[in-house]
């Protein structure tokens, strides 16, 4: 059975997964297909660095440095 990460599309409208045995390029191809927004909640050091390695991917990433910002953005991502 095919598990599916959180997306914020419905479970219809999202792309096939991608094999297991298809191999990493399969599965890149397919996260790069979602386009999944990826909440972070990091530091000054590390924001730019991990904001590059989540666009490279595919993702799109949502940059959060202050805790107070985390709540009111998770409230507004649909449920899984």
């Amino acid at each position: 059975m095919t598990q599916h990460a959180c997306i914020n599309t419905h479970p219809k409208e999202r792309p096939a997964a991608a094999a297991p045995s298809s191999g990493p390029a399969a599965l890149l191809q397919a996260l790069r297909a979602d386009t999944p927004l990826v909440a972070c909640i990091t530091n000054a050091v590390a924001t730019n660095f991990t904001a590059n390695v989540l666009l490279a991917v595919g993702a799109a990433p949502a940059m959060v440095d202050i805790t107070g910002e985390a709540g009111p953005f998770a409230a507004g991502a649909p449920p899984c």
